[in-house]
């Protein structure tokens, strides 16, 4: 690979907790791929939000999920790969952390996109080294049902590289809800809104979890 190429990189990073990982992620994966100039998307599965509670599933099953999506989309030919760096900390990582590891193991060069809804982007100002952040990538938005932009989190201090959008159902998803349908016996309600690549392992959890 030539020198010219590596100042190009261009990298999506999209985290959460995939607690469970619903078709609403998978949506925001096919908008990402079809309209950012990305060489590779990373999937990056945390151990714990630091600003949420304890997940429903287990950082393995969860990272197992974004690696079969990830399988998924490779097969369609698109770059897709998991970092198990928040799962294997086994604690709750801040995202400046995890962005300055990405730094470290790809090349300076590379410009960095990072996807995440509007809810979570209008809590930027409580996340850790926040303006620090801001001068380490630029934020792909995505809006989802309900959700708004917050107006007085100015452009010119926080690079918003694209807002996007998905379709209204899909956007209306949420993984509390799906836990709630599958807390409440609503299994098979819950497996509508999941990718179907999913479903042999959720079934192979739950098998687990009766046993």
């Amino acid at each position: 690979m030539n020198q010219t190429k590596k100042t190009r990189q261009r990298i999506g990073i999209y985290g959460g907790s995939f607690d469970p990982f619903h078709q609403g992620h998978y949506e925001i994966i096919r908008v990402a791929l079809e309209s950012l100039p990305l060489e590779t998307l990373w999937l990056l599965p945390n151990f714990r939000n630091p600003m949420k509670s304890q997940s429903m599933f287990s950082a393995e099953i969860r990272l197992r999920m974004c690696e079969i999506v990830a399988q998924e989309w490779q097969k369609q030919g698109y770059d897709v790969r998991v970092c198990d760096y928040e799962i294997k900390s086994h604690h709750a990582i801040f995202t400046i952390q995890s962005i300055q590891y990405f730094q470290s193991i790809l090349r300076l060069e590379s410009k960095i996109f990072f996807l995440l809804g509007e809810d979570s982007f209008n809590t930027l100002p409580l996340w850790k080294d926040s303006q620090k952040l801001c001068e380490m990538l630029d934020f792909v938005v995505i809006k989802r049902q309900g959700s708004f932009l917050d107006k007085s989190l100015s452009p010119h201090r926080i690079p918003i590289y694209q807002h996007c959008c998905i379709d209204s159902d899909l956007a209306s998803l949420s993984s509390t809800h799906l836990r709630q349908l599958f807390e409440d016996g609503h299994k098979q309600e819950a497996f509508a809104k999941i990718p179907a690549c999913l479903h042999s392992l959720l079934e192979q959890y739950f098998a687990h979890q009766k046993a």
